[in-house]
């Protein structure tokens, strides 16, 4: 088992391959691996033109399925989780 430590400030976790990620049965992860590996094929100057629309297609999708998956984590989370998330509405002392 992988020894737990704490993460240094501006450390990002390793990204998973999409085969990694599906090996895994981590939804999450198999998506953003997919988000990844789709942004890299529309980016590749070799990528035929006929395949820009469906993958671009396809990665907007992705997009939408991360989102509705976290956002369906949140409300399983609870309020507070989706509080802590939210930013901090401007105050000032004069408003007392």
């Amino acid at each position: 088992m992988a020894k737990l430590r704490a993460v240094q400030p501006g450390e990002q976790g390793k990204r998973l391959s999409v085969s990694e990620a599906a090996a895994r049965s981590d939804r999450r992860a198999l998506l953003l691996a997919l988000e990844v590996r789709l942004a890299a094929a529309l980016e590749d100057p070799a990528c035929h033109p006929t395949a820009l629309a469906a993958l671009s297609r396809r990665l907007v999708e992705v997009g939408k399925e991360i989102a509705a998956f976290d956002a369906a984590a949140d409300v399983e989370a609870g309020p507070v989780a989706v509080a802590s998330k939210s930013a901090d509405a401007p105050w000032s002392a004069d408003d007392i």
